[in-house]
């Protein structure tokens, strides 16, 4: 059962780094105006999906945790 929760959480925490990847591609890739403005939403979003990375990252970790108390002992 603990190994199947731990599939599980990785492999939502790798969907959710490959949707991050993918928008972080999209956002670096796409042409600039070159506007002030517009490079500052460009900023922000790389910068909230740097965080959304982070975020997951951490839950997967905390998960650990979890997944120790499921396991049956001995």
């Amino acid at each position: 059962m603990a190994e199947q929760l731990q599939s599980e959480l990785f492999a939502e925490w790798r969907s959710e780094c490959e949707t991050i990847d993918k928008e972080m591609t999209r956002i670096a890739s796409a042409r600039l105006s070159g506007s002030e403005d517009e490079r500052q939403v460009r900023k922000f979003q790389f910068a909230s999906l740097v965080e959304r990375r982070n975020d997951a990252a951490r839950k997967l970790l905390n998960s650990r945790g979890v997944i120790r108390r499921v396991r049956p002992s001995g």
